[in-house]
């Protein structure tokens, strides 16, 4: 009968629009228990008509409809004039059982479907309850563990799993399709695949549905806290001036210092050259030359600790010229570069330059000219490389060379040594003046040092090492991993600048194989950078990784140093990398005036071009006038970059239309 009429309701269903209607039953009832089932309907135009088939036993007995209503043995009709729902009551069997319900409604035309919602009914049936429900451990720091027991009032399908606070599946720990009284389950922090959750709270979410009566019981009212992890802080700090003189005020600063898992710097503990300082910024002067170490120990508000460590490099007067070479550490069979340096030049025109160090350690390899060497016109260098020794000449007349910068670059193999021992980098320079004839210069001199670190199976750098750019102009500093014999799963380091006063990092960006990373706020003298490969999109045994990339602005002439420490870097398997690093250098240089005028150019709109070719803080057409002017004296003379328009690496009579069409 029930397919007969079926096929009836889906033929007339084609020709016209079907009425609808749904049923809402209560989900158990008593046996003998009067109750109500509503009616929702809607499509039946100005007349309709639901038939409803009562199960046996069960008996009518009153309607919302105030007219209408014809009952039988077991049917009842209602005649549906307009509205969209209706109520009815009915009283259930004394028989407890699953009862089914069956009707359908007519619209105006006879068109007939069958009405929807709940189709059955439990008398005489409570759902399931859990009996008793324990957990041992509510708050647990993977991998630790803890056990949920559970037992049931009567045998259900049972489920226990655990959600995250948005309700979303981490693991399901048990399943089964008819069970009393369960084993108990362990939960050991892990996700179903393994890993282990980041911290949070977590809900365990039990349901079992009776076997018998199909009725529930679901729990989601315990919870699972896993508190963050405790790492050690992260010691950090910076001074100011990058290279100090006897009797100079230098500022040290560890505000940049921090717990990563969120907790608090409690203690600050310093050794500044056998000074001790507890707090986090402070002034110190240096009351004698050389090299100084500066070593800083953080305390976080669980107890753990962690240590940083610089040597400074303090000269002997802001007056006499200072030659300095600086200081580096690697591991054997490593190649490192050190820069020599000149502060405080004034017209020097050549310079005779030796260094000696320990060949047992140390293998000088190449000298290549510095910054302040290459932006010369036509020096004239000249260099010899011995065992032990470096000797270096060099004649820049006509042109001279003054203030701060780098001129020469030191290449040396580590080919010795034990962890620990060092190499003393001694350097002594003589120097003359562009005055014909010349006169001899005193110069002072800084050494640096070599430190021998334990092999590191893998190396960070910055590429380029030493980078070079213009006051209000931008560079991009790469920062690459050179191997991962095991993979790399993530890292986590910070990038310093020797001397805020020189550059800024602006802007820090990740390479394409990072799938999740986050980095403290630019613009600043030191950042952070942390991320994670989920994927394993780098390889066992790549080579020359890209961690990331650093913009840089110059804010001021002179040489500081891009510094990296490794907080934490692990590979594939998770254990720990112990990479060597290598810092490098910036230079910033600056434009000079042009002849006849007082002010140097400027750049007005901070596009690293400057237009501002007469000092006078706007764009005019003088500007046009004066490189036109001076055009063949600023190809000589004046930084290429900063005053190629067209970008087509030099100087020539499209850079004046192209300035001429910015008037």
């Amino acid at each position: 009968m029930l397919i007969v009429l079926f096929a009836f309701v889906a033929a007339i269903g084609s020709a016209a629009a079907v009425p609808s209607a749904t049923r809402t039953l209560p989900s158990s009832v008593a046996p003998g228990e009067e109750f109500q089932i509503t009616i929702s309907y809607s499509d039946i135009g100005m007349m309709g008509q639901v038939n409803e088939t009562l199960p046996d036993g069960f008996t009518y007995v009153s309607s919302s409809l105030s007219s209408g209503v014809v009952t039988d043995t077991n049917w009842v009709k209602f005649t549906l004039l307009g509205g969209t729902s209706f109520t009815y009551n009915i009283t259930a069997s004394d028989v407890a059982g699953i009862y089914t319900f069956y009707g359908t409604v007519k619209d105006e035309d006879k068109n007939v479907a069958v009405v929807g919602g709940n189709i059955e009914l439990v008398i005489g049936a409570s759902p399931p309850t859990l009996v008793t429900y324990t957990i041992t451990n509510t708050t647990i720091t993977p991998p630790q563990t803890t056990s949920i027991d559970v037992r049931f009032s009567e045998r259900v399908g049972a489920i226990i799993k655990i959600e995250d606070a948005s309700g979303n599946l981490v693991n399901e720990l048990y399943t089964s399709t008819g069970v009393t009284d369960p084993t108990p389950k362990t939960w050991d922090g892990t996700y179903t695949n393994g890993t282990t959750v980041p911290d949070g709270t977590y809900t365990v979410n039990v349901s079992g549905v009776s076997t018998t009566t199909g009725l529930s019981v679901v729990d989601t009212s315990k919870t699972i806290d896993v508190p963050p992890p405790n790492y050690p802080p992260v010691a950090s700090f910076t001074f100011s001036p990058s290279y100090p003189v006897t009797g100079q005020i230098v500022s040290f600063d560890a505000s940049g210092s921090y717990d990563p898992d969120g907790g608090n710097i409690t203690g600050y503990w310093w050794n500044i050259s056998g000074t001790v300082y507890t707090v986090p910024v402070f002034n110190h002067t240096f009351t004698t030359p050389g090299l100084k170490y500066c070593g800083l120990m953080v305390t976080d508000d669980e107890g753990n600790t962690n240590n940083s460590a610089k040597w400074v490099n303090v000269n002997a007067t802001t007056e006499t010229p200072t030659v300095s070479i600086g200081s580096a550490e690697g591991s054997v069979g490593d190649t490192v570069n050190v820069s020599i340096n000149i502060a405080n030049a004034t017209r020097i025109g050549a310079m005779d330059i030796s260094a000696t160090y320990d060949p047992g350690i140390l293998n000088a390899t190449n000298v290549a000219s510095g910054s302040m060497i290459e932006d010369l016109p036509a020096p004239l260098v000249a260099c010899s490389l011995i065992p032990g020794a470096i000797n270096i000449s060099f004649v820049t007349y006509p042109d001279a060379i003054d203030g701060d910068g780098e001129l020469f670059v030191v290449t040396f193999d580590v080919v010795g040594g034990d962890t620990g021992e060092s190499s003393v980098l001694d350097i002594e320079a003589d120097a003359y003046t562009t005055d014909v004839p010349p006169q001899y210069v005193s110069v002072g001199t800084a050494d640096g040092s070599f430190v021998v670190n334990s092999s590191a199976v893998s190396t960070v750098s910055f590429d380029p090492l030493n980078s070079r750019t213009y006051m209000g102009s931008t560079t991009t500093v790469n920062l690459t991993l050179d191997s991962v014999p095991d993979g790399l799963s993530g890292y986590n380091l910070t990038v310093s600048l020797s001397n805020q006063s020189i550059a800024e990092i602006i802007s820090v960006s990740f390479p394409t194989w990072v799938t999740l990373h986050d980095n403290s706020t630019p613009p600043a003298d030191s950042v952070w950078l942390k991320a994670a490969d989920l994927v394993g999109n780098v390889g066992i045994g790549d080579t020359n990784i890209s961690l990331g990339a650093l913009t840089i602005r110059g804010d001021a002439a002179g040489v500081c140093d891009i510094m990296v420490t490794v907080t934490g870097m692990d590979d594939d398997d998770g254990d720990p990398i112990n990479p060597g690093t290598v810092s490098g250098t910036i230079n910033v240089t600056s434009v000079i005036p042009l002849p006849d005028h007082d002010n140097p150019p400027t750049d007005p709109d901070s596009d690293g071009f400057y237009e501002d070719l007469n000092g006078n803080g706007r764009i005019d057409f003088d500007d046009v006038v004066q490189y036109f002017r001076y055009m063949e004296w600023i190809a000589e003379n004046e930084p290429v970059s900063c005053f190629d328009f067209n970008s087509n690496g030099r100087i020539d009579f499209d850079d004046i239309a192209e300035l001429f069409g910015e008037v």
